[in-house]
């Protein structure tokens, strides 16, 4: 994930959520405010991304999310 905010480490002017099962603020994994970020491995196959910027940051506030899906191929011998 890249994340360049209008301003870092400002959690009350933008910030990305992350939530795996659904989007109550009490099942949140992880919230991200800063320019470094960690890796975020899903629990399931579904993942909801939830990015907030105050009014006067939205312009300058941009973010990118790479993601790798995959699956276990059944019967599968390596």
């Amino acid at each position: 994930m890249v994340i360049r905010l209008d301003q870092p480490n400002n959690c009350e002017s933008n910030f990305i959520e992350v939530y795996h099962n659904n989007m109550n603020i009490s099942e949140r994994e992880y919230q991200f405010c800063a320019t470094l970020v960690e890796s975020v491995r899903s629990k399931s196959n579904v993942m909801h991304i939830r990015f907030f910027a105050k009014h006067n940051a939205i312009q300058t506030t941009r973010f990118e999310i790479v993601y790798t899906a995959y699956r276990q191929l059944k019967n599968w011998t390596g």
